[in-house]
């Protein structure tokens, strides 16, 4: 029961970051769409990323708390009923958000809310699965 617990949160943390990835590139097509020479040349694609509107990253920010939400209740479906896998992976994502933030020219105050916001939200996920299972059970 060990490894399939641990498979929980390597399967939580790959579905989140995949959710993650996800949600950048199909919001990121409907307000920008770069081309080729945007794409190559860092200081035109960071100058494009920069102009965004606010309502990109507001979005983008809500389906990564999504994205958060749902991988903090993957190992309490599939694994057992402890909140510390939703934790792990929380940690996990908080990794892959500051490694996007070296990748992507984000604006500094979106990196800072989008790291901030993984652990918590991971958190939220585990315990409110928990509590529904709970009152189920």
């Amino acid at each position: 029961m060990k490894t399939f617990n641990t498979l929980s949160v390597v399967l939580g943390s790959i579905i989140t970051v995949c959710l993650f990835i996800l949600f950048e590139n199909l919001f990121g097509m409907l307000y920008f769409s770069p081309t080729n020479k945007v794409i190559l040349n860092n200081d035109l694609f960071t100058q494009a990323i920069n102009r965004l509107p606010a309502t990109f990253y507001i979005v983008l920010i809500s389906s990564n708390v999504m994205a958060c939400y749902m991988g903090g209740m993957l190992p309490l479906v599939i694994g057992d009923e402890k909140i510390k896998r939703s934790i792990y992976i929380g940690i996990i994502v908080s990794l892959f958000a500051i490694l996007n933030g070296f990748v992507i020219p984000f604006p500094a105050w979106y990196k800072i809310v989008s790291i901030g916001l993984c652990l918590p939200f991971t958190f939220i996920g585990g315990a409110l699965t928990k509590r529904i299972f709970d009152q189920i059970i």
